[in-house]
């Protein structure tokens, strides 16, 4: 694995335990919960990864929990995905919606790096407060 790859993957581990964590291990759409028992709970994006810019991939407002079977039925219907985060998040909607329309550029290994280190730093901040 080179390091791009490790630093994507610690992203990628990090964001997601931080989205699930806020969505309370809950389904967003039908309210199931991990605590269901039967449940797989799945990190999912709202704008797909690998449209746009790398970093909407890692923005929580672009993720939420979702049971594998919703994850899968919105992958499939993509538009009706949207159609719902709009009603139900039109806040968060907005944001990605602009974020998802600027220029993508070039992701550098740095870049990855600081932003890795920032979610750790706001990841401590988060558990100090919970204390």
């Amino acid at each position: 694995m080179t390091p791009r790859q490790k630093l994507i993957k610690r992203l990628d581990d990090l964001t997601r335990e931080q989205v699930k964590k806020r969505d309370k291990n809950t389904c967003q759409y039908s309210g199931r919960s991990i605590a269901d028992g039967h449940t797989i709970i799945d990190w999912s994006h709202i704008i797909p990864r690998g449209v746009g810019s790398l970093l909407l991939r890692w923005h929580s407002d672009n993720s939420l929990c979702l049971t594998r079977e919703w994850h899968k039925y919105f992958d499939e219907h993509p538009e009706e995905k949207m159609a719902w985060f709009k009603k139900e998040f039109p806040e968060r909607h907005k944001l990605i919606t602009e974020l998802n329309q600027q220029p993508v550029k070039t992701i550098r290994i740095s870049d990855l790096a600081e932003l890795l280190e920032l979610k750790k730093q706001r990841k401590r901040m988060n558990s100090k407060g919970e204390e």
